[in-house]
């Protein structure tokens, strides 16, 4: 696995609401819509835009893919889990929903119980970084970790709006914190994944 790197442009997204505006309203564009007042000099400029905005949005998915594997990835190294790419993990869903997701399971499919581990950046909270553990059956119906389940430390149970519960690090990451220190807080969210997987190992164990 290559060093865990932030690229600069991601820095420049994440730090600068300008730029961040500006590349969201430019990756928008990809659809090609007709734009009004359009000539020749503003077409080129309009492409060459799209183009830088492109490069920030390849380099954000180079670094949430990292992301993922230095939490998540390193974590499952040893652990038995074979990993399975989800078909949906797109550029364009990774890019508008900024997280990384993909699952694990003791087979070779997923017609059995399996997890869905994800790292995500909240938009509502600071941007902060959370690790995030689904819970699935073989029919791959969400399930809830029980009440009598202890659930490792710096984890805790989160039932959203729609009844849907999930374990969620208490990690408390924030991209500032992460592209200021990277060292410390990606020890702090590495950590976390290696807490969190024995106790999905144990869960997968019949």
């Amino acid at each position: 696995m290559p060093p865990f790197e932030i690229p600069e442009s991601v820095i420049a997204y994440f730090q600068e609401p300008a730029t961040r505006a500006v590349v969201d309203s430019l990756v928008s564009t990809l659809d090609d819509p007709v734009l009004p007042d359009m000539d020749r000099s503003k077409l080129i400029n309009l492409s060459e835009g799209v183009l830088l905005a492109c490069q920030i949005r390849a380099d954000f998915v180079r670094f949430m893919a990292g992301l993922w594997g230095s939490t998540f990835g390193t974590a499952l190294a040893e652990s038995g889990l074979n990993e399975i790419f989800p078909d949906n993990c797109t550029i364009k869903e990774v890019w508008t929903e900024k997280y990384f997701w993909s699952y694990v399971t003791l087979g070779d499919d997923l017609e059995r119980n399996h997890f869905e581990l994800t790292v995500d950046i909240d938009n509502q909270r600071s941007h902060e970084v959370t690790l995030q553990v689904w819970r699935f059956d073989e029919n791959d119906e969400l399930q809830k970790f029980g009440p009598r389940l202890s659930v490792p430390d710096n984890w805790q149970r989160i039932t959203d709006e729609d009844g849907d519960q999930r374990l969620e690090a208490t990690t408390n990451v924030t991209m500032n914190q992460l592209i200021a220190n990277p060292d410390e807080a990606l020890g702090q969210l590495g950590q976390a994944a290696s807490a969190v997987v024995p106790f999905i190992v144990r869960l997968m164990r019949p």
